[in-house]
């Protein structure tokens, strides 16, 4: 294996760790006020494409380190919110039909024994979970998201591509194609709502959270 390689997935591994970290720091400040609903439709789509990856590429976890960290941290997030946020699950008709949609490729799954097209699915279903946010992002007078942790997101989509390139994974190619082309999205939707706004830019984010350690880049 490749040091390159290895060091990519890596670095992919720890800026997904960093953005859980900073992005359940936000929910314990109060900061986000993220939907429980939300977090757990996205926790059994993020499971069922990692588990779905695992047996379609017999267990290639360093090609598919974006697959299976953001499995991990997704419900690392769902746990976090429910512990600082005491919410109650209310799901509304998008994210019913997203859990059903979720259930319906796992049978499918089932009969068929084609993990393969089952993680197309799942990424496609994923995929179509980025609307509500999109949408709040377009119709939002004052912007709901973190700019760093988003970014965060797609710089982890953009290191993956390597060892997914390196290795010849589809599966793993398309997943890190779609995080970044889907969060890209988001970036430049938060960019547009923090210039109309006027709110938190994303070196005054990293100041937040490490205060006195930024001076320099000021």
């Amino acid at each position: 294996m490749e040091i390159s390689f290895l060091c990519a997935a890596i670095i992919t591994f720890v800026l997904m760790l960093v953005e859980s970290i900073y992005y359940i720091y936000q929910i314990k400040k109060k900061n986000i006020q993220p939907a429980i609903a939300t977090w757990f439709i996205f926790s059994v789509a993020t499971f069922v494409s990692a588990c779905s990856y695992i047996v379609a590429t017999d267990k290639k976890w360093m090609e598919g380190v974006m697959i299976v960290s953001d499995s991990l941290f997704t419900f690392l997030t769902l746990v976090f919110t429910l512990i600082f946020t005491h919410s109650k699950f209310q799901f509304n008709a998008f994210q019913v039909f997203y859990l059903a949609s979720t259930c319906m490729i796992v049978v499918l799954w089932w009969f068929t024994k084609n993990a393969f097209y089952a993680n197309l699915l799942v990424q496609l279903l994923i995929a179509i979970g980025y609307i509500p946010t999109i949408e709040n992002l377009l119709k939002a007078q004052k912007n709901p998201e973190s700019f760093l942790a988003w970014s965060l997101t797609f710089s982890a989509g953009a290191v993956s591509l390597y060892p997914a390139y390196q290795g010849g994974n589809k599966l793993s190619i398309l997943y890190s194609v779609r995080s970044m082309l889907l969060v890209g999205i988001l970036l430049f939707l938060i960019w547009r709502l923090e210039r109309r706004c006027g709110g938190e830019s994303l070196l005054e984010g990293i100041k937040r959270v490490l205060p006195g350690k930024t001076k320099k880049l000021v």
